[in-house]
């Protein structure tokens, strides 16, 4: 059992930001199509966030179970007996964004012991970073026909929230000009399979 009660969030900064808000996700069991890990890492790369701070994973992971070791211990690569590289459990928050609208943006992985004293110290970093809400990512597979749209849901933590939560044509059809704006930022970076949603949306709204 977890009993440190330190804080283990370690910070090289605290952005300052009026509106921050926060996207998470964890390389876990409920990670299908890479949903959960993925998006966060793909989101840094494409905003050019920094690295400002990260948890510290002593205790939260088991090394070894009889028979399935191979499942939990650290992936090491070697190249003519040396190490080349070291895959260790990471919890890392980055930044991107001014002072006036910040984004955090967490990659962990999910803990294997003391998750009440995990859950305890994400959120002391939250409030940390000044963090208003948090976006939470998660997948899981099921038998779909390939033809189908793929079910989207959502588990809020306030009741207040499911308004905020409810999908406006109004309020999706006034953001479209703001998005198309957004993408052309990227220019050629800009994944066609971005525009092509984009697009497909549009359409849905009209």
């Amino acid at each position: 059992m977890i009993t440190r009660m330190e804080d283990t969030e370690q910070f090289d900064e605290i952005p300052v930001a009026k509106n921050m808000r926060m996207i998470a996700g964890w390389r876990q069991w409920a990670d299908a199509g890479s949903v959960s890990s993925a998006l966060p890492e793909y989101l840094v790369e494409v905003t050019g966030a920094r690295k400002i701070g990260e948890m510290d994973d002593d205790g939260y992971y088991i090394f070894q179970i009889p028979g399935a070791h191979h499942l939990l211990r650290p992936i090491i690569q070697l190249e003519d007996g040396y190490r080349r590289s070291l895959e260790e459990k990471r919890n890392e928050f980055y930044f991107a964004g001014d002072d006036e609208n910040g984004l955090v943006i967490f990659i962990g992985d999910e803990p294997h012991l003391g998750v009440d004293t995990y859950a305890r110290n994400f959120f002391s970093a939250v409030k940390k970073l000044g963090v208003s809400q948090i976006a939470g990512l998660a997948g899981v597979y099921g038998p779909v026909p390939y033809d189908r749209d793929r079910q989207i849901s959502c588990i809020y933590s306030l009741p207040a929230m499911k308004e905020l939560l409810a999908v406006s044509v109004d309020n999706w059809t006034a953001e479209l000009p703001d998005i198309e704006k957004h993408f052309a930022r990227f220019g050629d970076r800009l994944p066609p399979g971005l525009k092509e949603e984009l697009a497909a949306l549009e359409k849905r709204l009209k």
